[in-house]
């Protein structure tokens, strides 16, 4: 799949952007294998946009409680104020426990003011209360892949990793959803060594959203990768030479295990 940049004017000759026009109105097929047969490749198509998506649990509150949670999830998205909105998500989700979007919120904002073993905690509990929820789900995915607990993972996607068939009954997805989503599978193709099924994420998140930090994440692993191919190939002394030499370079760091790219927020 190939498009102008989100940012371009679209080439419909609307005048708009293509990302406020007719990006989200384009399919995004997601060629990924089934868990238990890597040799079967499922092809599912949705749409995805970067407008909201109205959330009818949310919708049915009180216009004054809406209206605070879209101030706090603002500050919080584009602001990171942890500090700010804490207070403000830990009483939405007091009021009203059964909407989980307010619970991955405050983890949102526990997350940014460092509260890491809060954050483990909400992610195991999000998943036990809301088990279908998407962003419940890559939670508890991502704590299961940083403590090597891969073989846990494919029953959190039902054995399958798509993300149409994970909600069926959908046809439209927000973008944050997508960018998480193939985002996290980048990641656990990565560390389950399936090179090929990484680069399909890469270049799903690349053709959608090409800007995005999720798709330079995945073009960054896919480097190291490349990179580690070479070195494994070159002699001892070729190696070193290459490795003092990018040593030098402020934008190279060494390779090694130990200077992987960062992961990302497995919350949104």
């Amino acid at each position: 799949m190939s498009g102008p940049a989100r940012n371009s004017m679209c080439p419909c000759g609307s005048g708009k952007k293509y990302k406020r026009c007719c990006l989200d109105k384009i399919g995004t097929a997601s060629k990924l294998p089934k868990i238990s047969d890597n040799k079967t490749l499922i092809c599912h198509t949705f749409s995805v946009t970067f407008d909201p998506i109205e959330d009818s649990l949310i919708a049915c509150l009180p216009q004054e409680d809406q209206e605070k949670y879209q101030h706090a999830a603002h500050d919080l998205t584009v602001h990171h104020n942890g500090l700010k909105t804490l207070p403000v998500f830990q009483e939405l989700v007091r009021k009203y426990p059964h909407v989980p979007i307010f619970h991955n919120n405050l983890l949102n904002a526990r997350q940014f003011l460092g509260q890491e073993e809060e954050v483990e905690k909400g992610v195991i509990e999000l998943y036990r209360q809301f088990p279908n929820y998407l962003f419940a789900k890559l939670g508890q995915a991502t704590l299961y892949l940083r403590q090597e607990k891969i073989d846990l993972i494919p029953e959190i996607f039902n054995q399958t990793f798509d993300l149409k068939m994970l909600y069926p009954d959908r046809e439209l997805f927000h973008i944050m959803e997508v960018r998480a989503f193939y985002h996290f599978l980048g990641r656990y193709f990565f560390y389950t060594g399936r090179e090929d099924q990484l680069a399909c994420c890469h270049g799903l998140l690349a053709d959608i959203d090409r800007e995005s930090k999720e798709a330079e994440h995945l073009e960054e692993l896919l480097d190291y990768i490349e990179v580690k191919k070479v070195l494994l190939d070159l002699p001892a002394k070729a190696k070193a030479r290459i490795l003092k030499k990018k040593s030098k370079k402020s934008r190279t760091q060494k390779i090694s295990q130990n200077d992987l790219p960062e992961q990302l927020s497995f919350t949104e």
